[in-house]
């Protein structure tokens, strides 16, 4: 069977180009950037006929989305509807959870209303409804981190202040989210690329920490625990949780996350000394 992977050179991507390599699928990854091992395209449109793509080739960042305006969501959304166009048997598109918003008390489920806001959430829920037209697979990502994961992320933020001072200084810790390691997020993307089943997906781990706690997880795993905790907006009575429920993706794809948050930070903390980072 052939794999067409869009966005193969990009976060998600490489994790999800490592897995796939240990399956016994031809593989191709395509890539906006000339890197040696990827098939080349300047527009994702150009990719490969196969017998399944997996689509991860959009912008992840909902700033820079917005602030490029119509222009690259004309774009993003003619891809999706040129490579609908193609042969492919099957075809899983990456989408994301901040389509549920982040008002709901529980958890969120694929049957809830989505909402859409901004460019970002547009393009989603534009992609998604093509995508379901041809009985495709619809993963909405949670909180995806790991090494080499976006510096535009709290994840980020918080341990690139790990060798900055003696305190970590966040805009607001109340938020609560649900954050997944990168390479559980590639298994389910890998189940779905070779299993039956079609519709909306859930993509995380079903729990919720609040920033405040993964500050303090963190601390923790470089005995810094001492440390003071700023949020530097003030406190307000919205509360604002996003976690998903997965339980149908567990179901229907013989697939659960495997790496506790405590076990993500440590796997990061060690790549940071390795480095030399911290």
């Amino acid at each position: 069977m052939k794999i067409v992977v869009t966005g193969a050179s990009g976060f998600i991507g490489r994790a999800l180009m490592k897995k796939l390599a240990q399956t016994d699928n031809e593989v191709i990854g395509v890539s906006r950037n000339s890197a040696s091992g990827y098939f080349y395209v300047e527009d994702y449109a150009n990719s490969p006929d196969g017998d399944v793509l997996i689509h991860l080739g959009e912008a992840s960042n909902r700033k820079w989305v917005e602030k490029s305006g119509q222009p690259y969501e004309k774009s993003a959304m003619s891809t999706l509807e040129h490579l609908m166009n193609k042969k492919y048997g099957r075809v899983v598109y990456a989408s994301s959870s901040v389509l549920y918003g982040d008002q709901n008390s529980g958890l969120s489920k694929v049957c809830d209303h989505i909402k859409i806001t901004d460019a970002y959430s547009r393009i989603k829920a534009f992609s998604e409804s093509k995508v379901l037209e041809k009985k495709g697979v619809v993963a909405r990502l949670a909180n995806v981190y790991g090494e080499d994961m976006s510096e535009e992320n709290v994840f980020s933020t918080i341990l690139n202040q790990l060798s900055t001072g003696a305190s970590i200084s966040i805009c607001d810790s109340t938020p609560v989210r649900d954050f997944i390691y990168v390479e559980d997020a590639a298994d389910a993307l890998v189940n779905m690329s070779t299993g039956d089943s079609s519709g909306v997906y859930n993509v995380g781990t079903g729990e919720g920490t609040s920033i405040l706690q993964l500050i303090q997880i963190i601390l923790e795993e470089v005995n810094r625990s001492d440390w003071s905790i700023e949020s530097t907006r003030e406190k307000t009575r919205r509360h604002s949780q996003l976690i998903v429920d997965i339980d149908n993706t567990v179901a229907d794809f013989n697939w659960s996350p495997k790496t506790s948050l405590q076990l993500g930070v440590k796997i990061l903390i060690d790549k940071m000394k390795d480095d030399r980072k911290l």
